[in-house]
């Protein structure tokens, strides 16, 4: 009856779909299924009698079976090796260079350590589609759909992070508004689909001449806002008038139209004054900035006077 049992799970392991080894006090292998032989990248008659050390090693250099991502394989598998007999159980994900994923069950009885591996590979692909179809919601909700550029929204929660960061490190922070001038006129005299292409461009040319680490987000309208991490007021005053002249030379030409549009921006740039400022203390100075720019003719910048309330 016995050994009639021991066939049958015999015959089971070698039937399931499942990963299955055991290992001796020694980490020497002494059974394996046909699934489980393959993660390191050999057949049961290879497998069979090597050492958990061998086997990995074998998958290392022969590039099968089990995904190694280090340049150091004895230092990674001494660092694996040390952690296997810590727990009774442990569960842990290992990839296969083929693609597919294995749910890996370690289970120490007696001393021996037993291996049973579930393929996993559908449920993280399902997993990976989920998280892209998430990041895509997220950049559809903070995307502004005309410009491509970050929204209102987008501004909002990035400028509380930079302001957050500049208190806590003291480090310094500007802001620039810009309202492209005379917009209504582009509306009333090309049409809005023209005003829209002049949007789109202007939203590009601002983007093109930005670091990586700035930011930029359509407030609304004709209204753009960008935040410069690490800048003094100097140098973003510096930055808003280089782009503003740069602006100024291109021509727009838009589709099916054929009209060519020149236009400029007034610029307002306020910077970080310390604990007391907050993100609208900080729009609300560039926008006095911006309002006195319009005064003194517009296609220029100007820079926010300090408040005293401030820090």
């Amino acid at each position: 009856m016995n050994s009639q049992i021991n066939d049958l799970l015999f015959r089971l392991l070698d039937e399931t779909p499942n990963a299955f080894g055991v290992f001796d006090s020694n980490n020497q292998l002494l059974y394996c299924n046909a699934n489980m032989a393959s993660v390191f990248g050999l057949s049961r008659q290879q497998a069979k009698g090597l050492t958990h050390r061998e086997l990995m090693r074998n998958a290392y250099s022969s590039g099968l079976g089990v995904r190694i991502d280090s340049e150091d394989f004895e230092q990674w598998i001494n660092d694996v090796e040390s952690r296997q007999r810590l727990d009774p159980v442990r569960t842990f994900e290992s990839g296969l260079m083929n693609g597919e994923w294995l749910k890996i069950t370690q289970v120490t009885i007696d001393n021996h350590l037993v291996l049973i591996g579930t393929n996993i590979t559908e449920l993280k692909d399902t997993e990976a589609r989920l998280r892209a179809a998430l990041e895509e919601l997220s950049d559809v909700a903070n995307t502004d759909v005309l410009t491509n550029a970050a929204n209102r929204r987008h501004f909002f929660n990035r400028a509380g992070e930079e302001l957050a960061r500049a208190q806590r490190y003291q480090h310094p922070l500007c802001l620039m508004l810009l309202d492209i001038d005379y917009f209504k006129q582009v509306n009333d005299l090309f049409g809005h689909h023209a005003g829209d292409q002049v949007l789109q461009f202007f939203a590009r040319f601002y983007e093109n001449g930005l670091r990586k680490i700035d930011f930029f987000a359509r407030l609304g309208g004709e209204e753009f806002v960008v935040l410069l991490p690490e800048t003094q007021l100097h140098d973003a005053m510096t930055l808003a008038n280089r782009l503003r002249k740069q602006l100024a030379l291109q021509s727009i030409y838009t589709m099916p139209e054929e009209q060519k549009i020149q236009i400029t921006v007034s610029t307002g740039v306020s910077q970080f004054e310390g604990s007391g400022d907050s993100v609208q203390t900080l729009l609300s100075r560039a926008d006095e900035a911006l309002y006195r720019a319009k005064a003194h003719g517009r296609n220029c910048c100007e820079a926010a006077a300090p408040w005293p309330a401030a820090g």
